[in-house]
């Protein structure tokens, strides 16, 4: 793949929302902003890993914050432009865009940011789906410097953040973005292009779209879609009902709570969400836990829906995906894994049970 076109956009946010594992954001508004960029200012060129120079400066940019505001308070722009002057006022020119991660709507910030200002982006991103935290990254993993990171608002308000590790990064970067209504822009772990190639999860845009293919490919054929992203990604399907409840709020700059979905046969499944879905459960039984990718696909089509889209009545199936390797490590498990998010379960990989 060299290039983005308008014609991928379609699969890349059908993609995208199944890697977002219900975060990331809807990729609706997004999508559409891409597409005036593609239409105003051309194609963008997508850059593989092993093209990187070592004097390249790779920026990875992203929205954070919840998504149920997200919906709400859509992008103005001016997020991106904070992001890129407050860069330039660091000394820093970039000279690669790629997605802080490639779940949800983040698929595409890169993306009509490079179309604008005509910058290449990277088919990679830090994570490989969609996590809530800022410091639950492969440069986490690696140990690549998180200063500086920048937030941006839709007002143009910017925040610079040293600190002293990932983590206290994203405390106070959290705490800035409710301050800034629960939605801002972020610009973080820039490195060179020699980081970047020992650091970023490679080919998960080409991967995004390619999923989104075998969705839209199901559809066309009057295939199951549902079988058809298992069948490309290796997931496993968890069960299949109705949503007869939700429990949601926005707490602590993030969409909390569960969602409740009732069997045929009349069992509960409960999904846990932080943003993302991480724990299903039946009976009491896990199911299927974080690191590995939960999602809701509305049963006729197999459209993803994300955790902010959730509504009653919905006839669902939930699948689970395996984690990118990096996840399933000690250390991927410590950082992202069942018991970050006090969930008292131990990891078990769906990986298991294919």
């Amino acid at each position: 793949m060299k290039q983005i076109t308008i014609d991928q956009l379609e699969p890349l946010a059908l993609g995208a929302a199944i890697l977002g594992s219900g975060g990331g954001g809807a990729t609706t508004y997004n999508r559409l902003i891409t597409q005036h960029m593609l239409e105003t200012y051309g194609p963008v060129h997508v850059m593989q890993v092993d093209e990187l120079k070592p004097a390249d400066c790779v920026v990875p940019i992203a929205f954070m914050g919840a998504p149920l505001v997200g919906m709400e308070k859509i992008p103005s722009g001016k997020e991106i432009h904070g992001l890129f002057k407050t860069l330039e006022m660091l000394g820093k020119k970039p000279t690669v865009l790629m997605s802080g991660e490639i779940g949800g709507a983040n698929a595409f910030t890169p993306l009509w940011a490079a179309a604008k200002l005509g910058l290449p982006v990277l088919n990679a991103d830090l994570i490989g789906r969609a996590f809530p935290e800022l410091q639950m990254t492969s440069c986490t993993l690696k140990g690549v410097d998180c200063n500086p990171a920048i937030l941006c608002d839709c007002l143009g308000n910017t925040v610079v953040i040293q600190g002293q590790n990932s983590a206290t990064m994203e405390r106070i970067a959290r705490h800035a973005t409710i301050a800034m209504g629960s939605r801002a822009g972020v610009a973080m772990y820039i490195m060179s292009g020699t980081t970047a190639k020992d650091t970023v999860v490679p080919q998960t845009l080409s991967g995004a779209i390619a999923i989104g293919k075998a969705l839209l490919n199901a559809r066309t054929e009057k295939r199951d879609p549902c079988e058809a992203i298992l069948t490309h990604t290796g997931g496993i399907k968890l069960g299949t009902g109705i949503i007869t409840d939700i429990d949601h709020q926005v707490a602590g700059g993030f969409l909390k709570g569960s969602i409740f979905i009732t069997t045929p046969h009349g069992n509960i499944i409960q999904v846990h969400t932080q943003n993302e879905y991480l724990l299903a459960t039946q009976n009491e039984e896990v199911l299927a836990s974080t690191p590995d990718l939960i999602m809701l696909l509305e049963q006729e089509k197999g459209t993803p829906i994300p955790s902010a889209n959730v509504q009653y009545g919905l006839r669902v199936d939930l699948i689970a995906l395996p984690a990118p390797e990096i996840w399933t490590t000690e250390a991927g498990l410590k950082l992202a894994g069942p018991h970050y998010f006090n969930y008292n379960t131990p990891f078990t990989s769906i990986r298991r049970n294919i």
